[in-house]
């Protein structure tokens, strides 16, 4: 079993962004912040592959070390392709060694990051993500939907071997639930992994309603434009009220020491978690 803290003092949080980061700024109002006077976790710096991402002016009013390094510099330096993953693991590789060198973090975390994480930093240390979706719904070979509210994580297992996947992936997860007929969403933290948005959840937000009426204009083709901004105003709203205290609230159990993995479940103390992690009200 792998505890995924179990250091002493605060836990050292290093964040990776594109945008506004606004996981990030959940945490500048928790009280388990050192900064506010807390004792469990400190967010030691960030890195962002966007040098104008609004993220970094949040780190410069807290006092959060930031830098910015040029992905395409890089490539066009080592004469490397962009369509190639062993040239996103050699980025990656200059960043870890940075990364550890500088900020020697225990635990990292992704607000907003738009690219995919290769090793060797995926295997650096646990990467945490937050997903605007429901992650705990699947799909059926068949398009049967299935959710798993309850079940346990082999009795989902059994599911995956029957060829079920998760339902609600991708950038564009919160149209796709609309689309797809769902009348609520939530926010996952999960632990990041090579399949993207499938490794192991460990906590998912409140649920939003999504709008009466909504789902039944997926069949007018004048309503998609309206969908696409209905789900972008739920997807903005989330990020302050969903994603942000499901993160912390995962930082908060790990920093305590109370989280733990082995063979994709998760474990809180000696008690294995059901599948969808532990659920916000």
């Amino acid at each position: 079993m792998r505890q995924l803290y179990s250091g002493n003092g605060p836990m050292k949080v290093f964040w990776m962004f594109s945008g506004g980061a606004s996981s990030l700024k959940a945490t500048f109002d928790d009280p388990n912040n050192t900064s506010n006077g807390g004792k469990l976790y400190y967010n030691i710096g960030a890195y962002h592959d966007k040098k104008d991402a609004k993220g970094v002016q949040l780190c410069k009013a807290h006092d959060i070390p930031e830098f910015f390094l040029s992905r395409r510099d890089f490539y066009r330096q080592h004469e490397l392709s962009h369509d190639d993953p062993d040239s996103a693991r050699r980025y990656y590789g200059m960043l870890t060694e940075r990364i550890d060198r500088e900020f020697s973090p225990d635990i990292i975390c992704l607000s907003g990051f738009m690219r995919i994480v290769y090793d060797p930093l995926l295997g650096y240390m646990p990467i945490l993500n937050v997903h605007p979706a429901d992650l705990a719904i699947l799909a059926g070979p068949n398009g049967e939907r299935l959710d798993t509210t309850g079940l346990s994580n082999e009795g989902v297992r059994d599911y995956i071997r029957m060829g079920y996947r998760r339902k609600l992936r991708g950038d564009n997860a919160v149209f796709d639930a609309i689309m797809e007929g769902e009348t609520f969403t939530c926010s996952t933290v999960h632990i990041l992994t090579e399949e993207i948005d499938g490794g192991p959840i460990l906590a998912q937000s409140k649920r939003f309603s999504i709008g009466d009426g909504i789902p039944g204009m997926v069949a007018d083709p004048e309503g998609e434009q309206f969908i696409r901004k209905y789900a972008k105003a739920l997807q903005e709203r989330m990020k302050e009220e969903g994603d942000g205290p499901a993160y912390l609230a995962a930082l908060e159990m790990i920093s305590r020491g109370h989280l733990a993995t082995e063979d994709g479940s998760v474990f809180f103390g000696d008690n294995e978690l059901p599948y969808c992690g532990v659920r916000l009200k």
